[in-house]
């Protein structure tokens, strides 16, 4: 099930003409900080167990991450050794706070509109993950003082089955974004991924997790 957790911004490789103007500034201003590599602390809050780890991207290889607690409490000698598989595994992974993947977003409507926030819902189109993103309603909140993403939530309409013996009831992502006070980039600040339904039939699936993003620096620029 380590797939459905996987935190995914839907970025679109183009932007329909339809496009408000403000999604379309908001996205490009994440697109254009995505030269910029930050240090930052992770705390992730899940039902399981609670991790914190520091990652610093002038490291090379696993020497990027630090695994800081788990449980509140040091990491033993086994939890390190876990982790820095898990994290040899998975080095091509350049340890972004999140994920941009290609996509196209289309039918945007405005929700609403105060003095500071304006909001958009919209819909993904994807035939690699068609079954889930049919049924996906996904919302976008942005400051209006500087057109910079706010919040971004995805959330299916109705149960749907987005692999072959998995149902899924409940499935919601919401990303919270931050401002890197120094440049005004938007960063993420928080993911908070919900997950219910079952798995071969008799497995049940209750997942809920919480990432939470902080101490950010700005360290380097990758080249272009």
């Amino acid at each position: 099930m380590r797939r459905l957790l996987v935190f995914i911004a839907v970025l679109p490789a183009f932007l329909l003409a339809e496009t408000p103007i403000m999604v379309e500034t908001a996205l490009n201003k994440l697109a254009a900080d995505s030269t910029n590599q930050y240090s930052y602390t992770k705390k992730t809050i899940a039902t399981e167990s609670t991790r914190t780890i520091k990652y610093d991207p002038t490291e090379k290889g696993s020497d990027r991450w630090e695994l800081v607690s788990v449980n509140g409490q040091p990491p033993t000698k086994e939890e390190m050794k876990s982790f820095y598989e898990e994290k040899a595994k998975n080095e091509e992974k350049n340890g972004r706070s999140f994920s941009v993947v290609s996509d196209q977003m289309r039918d945007f409507s405005l929700i609403s509109e105060t003095d500071d926030m304006i909001k958009y819902s919209y819909r993904v189109e994807s035939e690699k993950n068609k079954k889930m993103t049919e049924k996906l309603l996904c919302e976008m909140d942005i400051y209006k003082s500087d057109t910079s993403l706010a919040e971004i939530t995805m959330e299916i309409t109705e149960p749907v089955s987005p692999m072959v013996s998995v149902k899924l009831e409940e499935f919601r992502v919401q990303m919270k974004f931050d401002r890197y006070q120094p440049t005004g980039s938007p960063v993420i600040a928080q993911t908070q991924t919900r997950i219910k339904g079952k798995a071969m039939l008799f497995k049940k699936i209750d997942q809920n997790v919480m990432e939470k993003y902080y101490d950010y620096q700005l360290v380097k620029k990758t080249a272009e």
